[in-house]
């Protein structure tokens, strides 16, 4: 209604700086309506996958992992890790005595809590390889169904989808970031408690095992 009666104010010389003021502050009216709308829609979708209890406990624990292997990697340079989560915790494997990863659980948890959400993000996260491979690997499979219309195809089919990947897998690598964060992983993690954390020795290092509960 406001940008019709703007534009019959004045059809031949244009909008008046005054009109131009207003469609500009329309315009950053709908931009912040639309980025609530999302925001709201967002976390509508996470609090609905929230009150599932096991991946609530799951996204938290993640969260917890990630920061945990983030603090070690920086306190022990080169150290070689592996994570997988749980409800019930996760897993670590590491080189490294069960005192040194117990002070790191309660480092990240310390962390998390004072509000390092960052610190829930890990680049080495499956997720963000998972994420461009499925991307990569679909539009691969699309170019390839398009350039061979279902039957056979040829070797420069094959050539032509992969060139097609290529790209998709590299530029979709903010996706698997953007996923940990708002997906994967939960970084308010307040009432999450470390309940205990036990280790096994194995011919490569420790197996540890870090419990939690809410």
């Amino acid at each position: 209604m406001l940008l019709t009666n703007c534009l019959d104010s004045n059809p031949v010389g244009g909008l008046s700086p005054a009109h131009e003021q207003d469609l500009k502050l329309l315009k950053n009216l709908q931009l912040r309506y639309h980025s609530l709308t999302y925001k709201h829609q967002k976390e509508s979708i996470m609090t609905s996958l929230n009150n599932i209890p096991f991946i609530r406990s799951t996204r938290r624990n993640h969260a917890l992992e990630h920061a945990t292997m983030k603090i070690l990697a920086a306190r022990f340079k080169g150290i070689k890790m592996m994570g997988h989560s749980n409800p019930a915790g996760f897993f670590l494997i590491a080189d490294l005595p069960t005192e040194l990863v117990t002070d790191a659980v309660l480092e990240a948890r310390k962390r998390l809590s004072a509000g390092e959400a960052q610190l829930a993000v890990h680049p080495g996260c499956g997720t963000n390889l998972a994420a461009s491979s499925l991307l990569a690997g679909s539009a691969a499979f699309v170019a390839l169904m398009a350039l061979s219309r279902g039957k056979t195809p040829k070797w420069w089919h094959i050539l032509l989808s992969v060139f097609v990947a290529i790209p998709v897998y590299i530029f979709s690598k903010p996706v698997g970031p953007w996923l940990q964060e708002n997906v994967t992983t939960d970084a308010k993690i307040e009432g999450l408690e470390v309940n205990l954390v036990t280790s096994q020795k194995t011919r490569n290092g420790f197996i540890h095992h870090i419990s939690t509960r809410a």
